[in-house]
């Protein structure tokens, strides 16, 4: 029924080696896919023989989704904006900003960073740009310093992260946002597929990353934790 859906997903068998976020980020994916384009969605799921097996602990293999577990949100939270109607979640975006936290920037459109900067200059937040974001900020060369136990320990700090455009290219960038489990994670992208490499929980947000970021800004006062990360700049 694959070319007849608003969605496919073939899931492999199940086996410990596959993390449980991978699951629940492709169903989420799905089913937001559905929310916007109607129609049914298909799971082809494979079971191996036999069908049945012994009583297996599964605590700690399941203990990155212990916080998901406990509410009764999706794990993967979509949502859709354009240009002219940024809808915020107040309650959402007041806790986020009221940890220590990091703005990163991927890949985005010419003219896009500076809307990123001033949205990071407001929060106080260092702003660490992956290379396809097609700028630098005050804290380049983070590729070197990371390796540097103070400065890594003052990094990791760092209790949320606000990343605007995917498709991150840094490799100590990308490990080390998946190294670290976060009280918050947001993602800002216009494109409506799956961007996270880690299948983390996050906030997902479809929409221009300028207009976003502009409009955010006027809504935005400063973090408590402005200027947490200045001793690391440049």
């Amino acid at each position: 029924f694959s070319e007849h859906v608003t969605d496919f997903h073939d899931i492999p068998s199940p086996t410990l080696d596959i993390a449980p976020g991978w699951l629940l980020s492709t169903i989420d994916a799905a089913m937001y896919q559905q929310s916007i384009h109607g129609g049914a969605i298909h799971f082809n799921c494979r079971y191996p023989e036999p069908l049945y097996g012994e009583d297996v602990d599964f605590s700690r293999y399941l203990a990155p989704l212990n916080e998901w577990l406990a509410d009764d949100q999706p794990y993967t939270h979509f949502r859709q904006a354009d240009a002219g109607q940024v809808i915020l979640d107040n309650l959402a975006w007041s806790s986020l900003v009221a940890k220590k936290g990091l703005v990163v920037a991927g890949r985005m459109l010419p003219g896009e960073l500076s809307a990123v900067q001033e949205l990071a200059d407001k929060l106080g937040w260092p702003l660490l740009v992956d290379p396809q974001a097609g700028g630098t900020s005050d804290w380049a060369g983070y590729d070197v310093w990371m390796q540097n136990a103070g400065c890594r320990r003052h990094i990791e700090q760092a209790e949320a992260v606000l990343q605007l455009g995917a498709r991150l290219v840094s490799k100590r960038l990308l490990q080390f946002i998946a190294e670290r489990q976060w009280q918050d994670y947001w993602l800002v992208d216009p494109l409506s597929v799956r961007l996270d490499p880690s299948h983390r929980r996050s906030q997902r947000i479809q929409a221009n990353i300028r207009a976003w970021a502009e409009i955010v800004t006027q809504k935005t006062s400063d973090s408590v934790h402005s200027g947490w990360a200045e001793p690391l700049k440049r």
